[in-house]
C-alpha cells in the first residue's frame, strides 16, 4: 500500500513507526518541517524512508501535484494546524481516505494555558468540529482521553483509532536485558526526568518535591535531569545533576543507569517517553494530567500516579518507591515491560494497514 504523511516535525518514535511500516513492504512519501532548537533530534535510518520533502519548500500547487503523482491509499495528516495540509486533505477526502492524527485530552484541552477554560474549549471544539467535516475520515489518537475528545469533533466510535504513539519496543526492551546484568547493577539509584525545561512539564513541582524528599529520607536518590532549553536549578543544588539536551540514541544510558523516571508534567497529551521507560523496565512516577498515565502506569503496580501540581503527594510517592526493597522494586519492573507491550511499532502498522482495508472495502 501507498501512504502520504503530512506532518509537522518528524521525531525518533513516529520514524521507527515509519520505518516498521516501510519494512512491512509499504511505500512512503512524507511533507515534513525541518527540527526546531528547543529539541533538535537527530534521527537514525531517516535514510531507509522514502522521499521527504520540506514543508518549508512547497506550495499548495506542488504538494497536490506530488500526491496526486503517488497515488496513495490514505493521507495521514498530523493536526489542524497547518492550512495548507487541511486544504490539500479536502481536495483528496471523497478519492482517498485521509486520517487525522493529535493527541488533545478531552479534559485538560490545547497546547495554550488560555484555550483551557470550559467556555473558550467548547468554542473551539464547535469550531474544529466544523472545520474539520469535510476534510478527514478517521482520528487516529494515542488513548482514550484522546478518543473521548474525538468523538467531541463529530467522529464515530468505529473511526476513533488508538494507539498512534509507540516506540521501538525490540530496542528498549534489549536495555532492559543489560539492566539485569550483574555488571551492570546500578552502584546509585537515581530519579530520572526527561523533557524540555519548560514550565508545563512541572519541573518547579519536580524542585519543590525532591526537596521536600530529600529533607525526610537518610539515602535519598539523586535526581537526574536530560533535556533542552534553560535549566532552571543550580546544577550542584541537592544531588540535581542537570545533563542538558540528549540524543534518544544516547537516551540509553540513561534508562541503563537509572532506577525510575519521573514525569511530573503540569500539561502533557501523552508522554512518550513513559512507554520507553517502560519498555525499559523503569518503574514510573506520574502525574494525572499525563494522557499515558491511564495505559502505561498502574498505581502500585509499576510506579505511581499523583495529583498534577502536588508537590507534597509527589515527593510521597518518591519515598515510596525508594524505600522499597530490591524484590518489590524488580516486581515493579517486571510490571512495566507488560504495560508497555500495550503499543508497538508492529501493532501501529497493523491498525494502519487492516483499518484501511477495512474502510476501503466498506466503502
Amino acid at each position: 500500500m501507498k501512504f502520504v504523511f503530512l506532518h509537522r516535525r518528524l521525531s525518533p518514535y513516529w520514524a521507527s513507526c515509519l520505518n516498521e511500516l516501510k519494512n512491512n513492504g509499504n511505500e512512503i512519501l512524507i511533507v515534513a518541517y525541518s527540527f526546531n532548537n528547543i529539541a533538535p533530534f537527530e534521527i537514525e535510518s531517516l535514510e531507509n524512508l522514502d522521499e521527504i520533502i520540506d514543508r518549508s519548500l512547497i506550495n499548495k500547487f506542488n504538494i497536490n501535484k506530488k500526491i496526486k503523482e503517488f497515488n496513495p491509499d490514505a493521507i495521514i495528516v498530523s493536526g489542524w494546524k497547518d492550512f495548507l495540509y487541511l486544504n490539500t486533505c479536502r481536495n483528496f477526502k471523497r478519492k482517498i481516505q485521509i486520517i487525522l492524527t493529535f493527541d488533545t485530552q478531552s479534559e485538560r484541552g490545547f497546547n495554550k494555558e488560555f484555550f483551557r477554560g470550559k467556555f473558550i474549549s467548547s468554542i473551539i471544539t464547535i469550531f474544529l468540529k466544523i472545520y474539520l467535516k469535510n476534510k478527514v475520515d478517521v482520528a487516529w489518537v494515542p488513548g482514550q482521553r484522546q478518543i473521548d475528545f474525538a468523538k467531541k469533533l463529530g467522529f464515530k466510535k468505529e473511526n476513533c483509532w488508538s494507539g498512534v504513539y509507540s516506540c521501538d519496543l525490540d530496542k528498549y526492551s534489549k536495555i532492559n536485558i543489560l539492566r539485569n546484568k550483574p555488571e551492570n547493577k546500578i552502584k546509585q539509584k537515581s530519579f530520572l526526568f526527561v523533557g524540555r525545561y519548560v514550565d508545563e512539564k512541572g519541573l518547579s513541582v519536580l524542585f519543590d518535591a525532591y526537596k521536600y524528599y530529600q529533607s525526610n529520607n537518610k539515602t535519598p536518590w539523586k535526581l537526574i535531569c536530560a533535556g533542552g532549553g534553560n535549566f532552571p536549578f543550580e546544577n550542584t543544588l541537592m544531588k540535581i545533576e542537570n545533563r542538558g539536551f540528549i540524543q534518544p540514541k544516547n537516551l540509553d544510558e540513561l534508562f541503563l543507569t537509572s532506577s525510575a523516571l519521573i514525569l511530573p508534567s503540569k500539561f502533557e497529551p501523552w508522554g512518550v517517553i513513559v512507554h520507553e521507560a517502560t519498555a525499559a523496565g523503569l518503574p514510573i512516577i506520574i502525574s494525572d494530567a499525563c494522557g499515558s498515565s491511564d495505559h502505561l502506569v498502574r498505581d502500585n503496580f509499576n510506579g505511581y500516579i499523583f495529583p498534577s501540581g502536588d508537590f507534597i503527594s509527589l515527593a510521597y510517592k518518591m519515598r515510596l518507591l525508594s524505600n522499597l526493597d530490591e524484590s518489590d522494586l524488580k516486581t515493579m519492573e517486571n510490571n512495566s515491560l507488560k504495560l508497555s507491550q500495550n503499543y508497538s511499532t508492529k501493532k501501529w502498522v497493523d491498525t494502519l494497514v487492516k483499518g484501511i482495508k477495512i474502510k476501503n472495502k466498506n466503502a
